[in-house]
């Protein structure tokens, strides 16, 4: 090869390797990824409570309604429920504990101090 087809081939191969270079798809932290997902459903969850579910309990019209919308809803915190389980899990058990008087009887069980030793 002669030097002017050298001199020829350098700008194009700079200019595919810059392209190459910037081209290359941006790399996303996974925590924000994450905090977005959460978010995102947590304040879908939220608005299904305030717009839907508070009306329609407060009405007390129609319980095949309210049983259609509850299941909405139990959808929509099955998507954020690991979060939940993770970052609060005190919360997650007051959500998906035992409902009502067996939460009652229980509750002087859960709160028992065992002996430590010396």
């Amino acid at each position: 090869m002669n030097k002017s087809n050298l001199s020829f081939l350098l700008p194009f191969f700079l200019f595919a390797m810059t392209a190459l270079v910037s081209c290359r798809p941006e790399k996303k932290d996974p925590l924000k990824q994450i905090h977005s997902y959460v978010g995102l459903r947590l304040d879908s969850l939220q608005q299904w409570l305030i717009d839907d579910f508070k009306p329609l309990a407060e009405k007390n019209n129609n319980g095949n309604a309210l049983r259609k919308s509850f299941l909405q809803g139990r959808q929509k915190y099955k998507q954020v429920e690991f979060a939940i389980e993770y970052f609060s899990p005190y919360t997650a058990r007051h959500i998906n504990g035992p409902a009502g008087i067996i939460s009652y009887l229980l509750k002087p069980l859960l709160n028992l101090c065992f002996p430590r030793g010396v």
